[in-house]
């Protein structure tokens, strides 16, 4: 199956089929059927000419396909789940090949899942266009800003703008989200990360203070005091105990969805206003761009102080 085959001439507006003589722009890569080329003279894709953009094959096949498959012998688009074709009857695969023409190499495509983002992780910018725009931020900007971890965001990053999706798992921030946005320098996000699980978590901290104060001879104090009046195993409070720990996990998973993006808009918002003030430069990006061992333990130890004094109140404070 021709690498094109289903895609349109931007001459003839006809779909390219697989016994179709193509040619394809040395500049731009824009595909032609050979006569349509001929006629023209020239490559009418001038928006990527001015641009000094290549034309994506996935990128045109995902604005084009959909949930389709495309016939390598006729070009019909059939429904994602068919075997053959519905126009003449191949049976339908989804293999893809690529040539060149006219001396023009086009590399070859073998990935099972033609419509994911292409990407070399022996290229520093993963093979995307360093001047290419991120809503005011260029990719080799981002990827300076980014720091080591870069060929792991810029795909998740070109997702996100080609597909319109802000929703992308991230592992690191699921087993600790303000750890992780620490890490990443948002230290606002990190702290309000914080506060919020705090809160959504107070009942089980409460329950868990109550049954040692029930369980153990613990000293009296104000924190003492105050917990004891708190019918723990009330139905009230354990419908509170278990709303509160459901969202605490909600947030958790919300977190892990949704950091890349956030971190995404914290990189392009940090960029813009360093280009803003004519101090983008590799002292500042290290300042505000890359990652924060000491922000990691920081939060790190947050936690750790957070539970010793929550203790060390009841247990000790008289």
């Amino acid at each position: 199956m021709s690498l094109y085959t289903g895609l349109k001439c931007k001459v003839c507006d006809k779909s390219f089929i697989e016994e179709d003589d193509i040619v394809v722009c040395p500049d731009c890569g824009t595909p032609y059927h050979r006569s349509c080329y001929k006629e023209k003279g020239e490559c009418i894709s001038y928006d990527l000419h001015e641009k000094k953009q290549s034309y994506s094959v996935n990128e045109e096949k995902a604005k084009k396909i959909g949930d389709t498959i495309i016939c390598e012998k006729c070009g019909t688009h059939n429904k994602s789940l068919s075997i053959f074709c519905e126009k003449c009857g191949n049976p339908i695969t989804i293999e893809k090949s690529a040539s060149g023409e006219d001396g023009v190499d086009i590399e070859k495509d073998e990935s099972p899942f033609p419509n994911l983002i292409k990407v070399d992780y022996n290229d520093k910018y993963c093979r995307f266009d360093p001047n290419e725009d991120f809503d005011g931020a260029t990719t080799a900007e981002l990827a300076e800003f980014i720091g080591d971890n870069n060929k792991f965001f810029l795909p998740i990053f070109k997702l996100m703008k080609e597909r319109k999706k802000k929703g992308t798992f991230n592992l690191s921030a699921l087993l600790c989200p303000p750890a992780y946005f620490a890490y990443r320098k948002m230290t606002g996000t990190a702290i309000l990360s914080l506060i919020i699980q705090i809160t959504l978590w107070l009942p089980s901290i409460i329950y868990f203070l109550g049954s040692m104060i029930s369980k153990y001879n613990m000293p009296d104090n104000a924190l003492v005091a105050f917990i004891s009046t708190i019918d723990i195993n009330s139905p009230l409070f354990m419908v509170i105990y278990n709303v509160g720990w459901v969202l605490g996990y909600v947030f958790i998973f919300y977190c892990a969805s949704m950091a890349n993006h956030i971190y995404y808009r914290f990189a392009v918002k940090r960029i813009k206003f360093l280009k803003s003030k004519k101090a983008l430069n590799e002292k500042n990006i290290k300042r505000f761009g890359r990652t924060s061992n000491a922000g990691l333990t920081i939060m790190i130890i947050a936690y750790a102080i957070i539970a010793f004094l929550l203790t060390f109140a009841i247990a000790f404070v008289s």
